[in-house]
């Protein structure tokens, strides 16, 4: 209330008492209370009455006009998003303190605004960087939010947003297992083939149920693409089963032949020569397979590179002399196109196993009477060429993608005649790796293959 309406019901109050006792000291005789009532007096004092009472009104309607403006005011800065505190209402207005307290308010909300949207943003950007796919439906099943590989295990276009997840998500199992989690309100877990770019994947899918309230609530799908997993699960157990095939056929033919000779076969020169050269034979293909394993088991350490300098021409030749039994026995004609003075920086010992294994396959899988050439593409800056051709069976197209796996045989009949581990060319394929280098195979059938062996020129160390 102001202080100018305070004065003026002062005023009135001040007036009615005047009369109270003016009436109350008069006779109220009927001739004393005429001559009274005929007097000015009576008359202004009514008057005056009646123009507080008009100001009294006046007043409030002014007041109430303008605290009308002040509420719109802030109303409206509010609106605007004006911080309040900043000097919009003078410290005398009344509604001063009010103006603080939404301006303190405005300013919290403000801050927790822009930390929700900071932590909003790093999640989103922590999302985009896993290798999982994040999808989140709602409960009008509208797809909310997903990462860009949430978005590719099911190729959404720019329109999928706050649209059902039935019009973009059509693989009935994934489907199934939403409803399912919608229905219990219990998270789900199930692997899942899903069809992407027409390939088969894998997909393990974890369907998340997350309550906002009674009635609403979120279900986030997590998928996980394991076929690569998969795959090399399936190439682990493939292995454990080639290996032990590949044991468990030389000690099977050595503990059977030795028993024969125990038995009393030694007393046969000729048997006993014959048993005894299989029992060699044997143990050599044993011994190798031993070797390969030992060098594949070495080469995934992934150990840090020796790197010296190899004489290439001298390496080939001491190579082929461990050979020579083979190429002689063969009839095979041996060209080595190789500057004798050739010498490059690399790691002696795993060069040594890609040009020992292509050799030796180069050998065995050659015709009778065939012929080996050997050279090095050395006129490339950055890199040099281990080049080895053989007119040997060759190998077919459905091949060439998987000759590098280990026990892959090309020819498994022709393979029971040349021997070998099934473990020479995925030797040359890790050493290969090993040195961060690449090879290439060109092959027709009956008519030979050739391997190229890119390798990286290595500096002195």
């Amino acid at each position: 209330m102001s202080k100018i309406r305070l004065v003026l019901l002062n005023i009135v109050l001040v007036l009615i008492s005047m009369l109270g006792a003016v009436l109350i000291m008069v006779d109220f005789k009927k001739s004393v209370l005429s001559e009274f009532l005929e007097r000015e007096s009576w008359i202004q004092i009514i008057i005056a009455v009646v123009v507080l009472v008009v100001l009294d009104t006046g007043i409030d309607l002014w007041n109430s006009r303008k605290q009308r403006k002040e509420i719109e005011r802030l109303n409206k800065k509010i609106i605007e998003d004006i911080k309040l505190t900043d000097n919009v209402i003078d410290k005398k207005n009344p509604y001063y303190e009010l103006s603080q307290s939404i301006g303190y308010v405005q300013d919290k909300q403000n801050k927790l605004s822009k930390k929700y949207d900071k932590r909003k943003r790093e999640y989103l950007s922590l999302l985009e960087y896993i290798d999982i796919g994040i999808l989140v439906i709602d409960y009008k099943n509208r797809l909310t939010m997903s990462n860009e590989l949430g978005k590719d295990f099911f190729d959404f276009d720019n329109e999928w947003k706050n649209q059902d997840y039935q019009n973009y998500i059509y693989n009935l199992d994934v489907r199934k297992l939403i409803e399912q989690v919608k229905l219990t309100k219990e998270d789900k877990k199930k692997q899942i083939v899903l069809k992407i770019d027409t390939v088969q994947k894998i997909v393990e899918t974890s369907a998340i149920y997350i309550p906002i309230d009674s009635k609403r609530y979120l279900i986030m799908l997590m998928l996980r693409d394991l076929t690569a997993q998969k795959e090399m699960e399936k190439k682990q157990l493939d292995f454990v089963g080639n290996l032990s095939h590949k044991i468990k056929t030389p000690i099977t033919a050595i503990t059977g032949f030795s028993e024969t000779l125990l038995d009393g076969a030694l007393d046969d020169k000729e048997v006993s020569k014959q048993f005894i050269e299989i029992i060699h034979d044997e143990s050599t293909k044993l011994s190798n397979l031993v070797d390969d394993m030992i060098t594949i088991s070495r080469l995934n350490e992934h150990g840090s590179l020796n790197i010296e300098l190899v004489n290439i021409f001298k390496l080939v030749k001491d190579t082929l002399q461990l050979f020579s039994h083979e190429i002689e026995k063969k009839g095979l004609n041996v060209r080595i196109e190789i500057d004798e003075e050739l010498s490059l920086y690399c790691d002696k010992l795993k060069l040594k196993h890609i040009i020992t294994n292509l050799i030796q396959n180069a050998i065995r899988y050659n015709l009778e009477n065939g012929e080996i050439k050997i050279k090095v593409q050395n006129d490339k800056k950055n890199e040099w060429v281990f080049v080895i051709s053989d007119t040997g069976i060759g190998i077919s197209d459905k091949d060439k993608e998987r000759i590098f796996e280990r026990f892959y045989r090309v020819d498994k009949s022709h393979s029971k005649t040349v021997g070998g581990t099934g473990l020479g060319l995925a030797v040359v394929k890790e050493s290969v790796d090993a040195l961060s280098g690449r090879i290439k195979v060109k092959s027709q059938i009956n008519k030979g293959t050739t391997f190229y062996v890119i390798l990286p020129r290595f500096k002195a160390r």
